[in-house]
Order: C-alpha cells, then sequence, then structure tokens
C-alpha cells in the first residue's frame, strides 16, 4: 500500500508542473500575441502612376484613373505613390519637384521617358537597410494619331447582365468620319448600344487607350440618350465592359443602369 502511494506521489511530482507549465503557456501566448506594426509598412518608394488626363472625368462616375504606359490622350498626370517626400522629377530638359503634375503636348508616336527620385526619412524599426533614397524611370508610348489610336475600337459580341440571352453586336469608333456631312470632323460613333441606334456624335466623349468615357449622344430620345464609360479588360484586352446609364423608354425620363460584356470579334 505504501508503495502505491509512493508511486502516486511520484507521479503528481511529474505531471502537475507540466500540466500547469501548459496552462500558463497557452495563456501567456493569447496575452502576448500582438499584431506586426510592420506588417502594412513599406519601404521609401519611387513608384508613380502614368494617367491619360481628360476634362470631363467628373461628369463620368465609372470612370477610372488606370496607369498605363500608353497614351491616347493629348495630357497625361504624374503621381507619385509616396507621399510627404522630397521629389525630383525629370521630364525631358525639365525638373520638377511636386509630388503630382500634369503636361501635355507630347511628339505622337514616340516613347518618352521620365524618371523620379524620392527622399524620405525611411523606417528604421522596419526596414533597417532603408537608406530613404529611391529612384524610378519609366518609359511611356504616345499613339501616333491622339484620341484615334484606342485600343477600344471594334466591334464586340455580348449582351447585358440583365438580359444575357439578348446577344448582340456593338462597334465602337472613335474618330469615325461623318458621313452625313463629310466636310466636318471625325467624331466617335457607337452602333447598337442603345435601341438598335448607330450614333454618331457625342458632346462628351474621353477616349483614353483602353477606356472610353462618353455622354451627351446625338440621335435624341429614340436613341435613349446613353452616357458611360466602356473599359477593356486589364489581362484580356479583347473582353470589353460598358457600364451605361440610358432612358427607361422613349417615353420617359427616367434613367436605368446597364452593364454590357462582350468579346472583341473584329
Amino acid at each position: 500500500m505504501m508503495k502505491k502511494q509512493f508511486q502516486f506521489i511520484v507521479w503528481l511530482a511529474l505531471v502537475v508542473p507540466i500540466a500547469i507549465g501548459i496552462m500558463f503557456s497557452l495563456e501567456g501566448c493569447s496575452d502576448d500575441i500582438k499584431p506586426d506594426p510592420c506588417a502594412k509598412e513599406k519601404p521609401v518608394t519611387a513608384d508613380f502612376f502614368i494617367y491619360e488626363a481628360f476634362s470631363f472625368t467628373k461628369e463620368l462616375e465609372d470612370w477610372k484613373d488606370l496607369d498605363t504606359d500608353t497614351v491616347n490622350s493629348d495630357g497625361v498626370n504624374f503621381v507619385a505613390k509616396e507621399k510627404g517626400a522630397i521629389y525630383e522629377w525629370t521630364l525631358g530638359a525639365e525638373t520638377i519637384t511636386t509630388r503630382s503634375f500634369y503636361r501635355e503636348n507630347y511628339p505622337r508616336g514616340e516613347s518618352i521617358e521620365v524618371s523620379l527620385k524620392v527622399n524620405k526619412k525611411p523606417d528604421k524599426n522596419c526596414f533597417p537597410n532603408d537608406d530613404g533614397d529611391d529612384i524610378k524611370v519609366r518609359n511611356f508610348y504616345t499613339t501616333k494619331k491622339s484620341w484615334c489610336d484606342s485600343r477600344l475600337n471594334g466591334t464586340y459580341r455580348g449582351a447585358d447582365d440583365d438580359a444575357p440571352t439578348a446577344i448582340r453586336e456593338i462597334t465602337i469608333e472613335i474618330c469615325a468620319p461623318n458621313l452625313t456631312q463629310p466636310s466636318l470632323s471625325e467624331s466617335l460613333r457607337i452602333n447598337n448600344l442603345t435601341g438598335g441606334c448607330d450614333i454618331f456624335g457625342f458632346g462628351i466623349y474621353q477616349p483614353g487607350y483602353t477606356q472610353l468615357g462618353f455622354g451627351s449622344a446625338g440621335g435624341g430620345t429614340p436613341c435613349l440618350v446613353p452616357v458611360g464609360v466602356a473599359r477593356l479588360d486589364s489581362i484580356n484586352r479583347n473582353l470589353v465592359t460598358i457600364f451605361y446609364s440610358r432612358l427607361e423608354s422613349v417615353n420617359s425620363f427616367k434613367r436605368i443602369n446597364k452593364k454590357f460584356v462582350g468579346t472583341r470579334i473584329k
């Protein structure tokens, strides 16, 4: 009997400390887990955006600033990603020292270099090897004919997302000739977006390289006055999405929102 009691006491002496240790270890883990203060931090960077610039982006709610290396617009916006730094841009013979700037009227059909140097006090706690200096060089290409050389030019087969079986073909021609008055300038033509209309002439249109904004359509009420943005997919450039609104009917001024998704057929 004494032997069994002794063995039990020895067992307790071994097991109880282990159990207590595990308990405190688990408790310590729950108390000591803290978020990584560097998880969302980044070293100082000279990365920057190149955006095509147009006048009517505020009127087109689905328009997005898209970083691009090909410019179909006349004007371009350059924006540094890093905030609160010292900036030194080089564009041709010009030096710019603001975080962002706008320039226009570049030579067409050329590759143009722009560079940015950035200096900022680094976060040594997260990035001990960061010296706070960085440089980025990019080239952007200007299309040969501004506005006209958008990749959106073409014909797309698809349907509105609320009527997927009503397949139709839509044609976008950025700089279409004026067939009724050939002496007049070229303009945007969108065929079969609304009401089967072949609409030529939009009071508002801004053709980026992979994005097109349009509004103030010709054709009057029978064509349901579409307003919207067409955008090519960032990976598959043959896939287009058109976010647009139109009149509900020829007898109504109520506007409804629509989305057309199609694939290029030519």
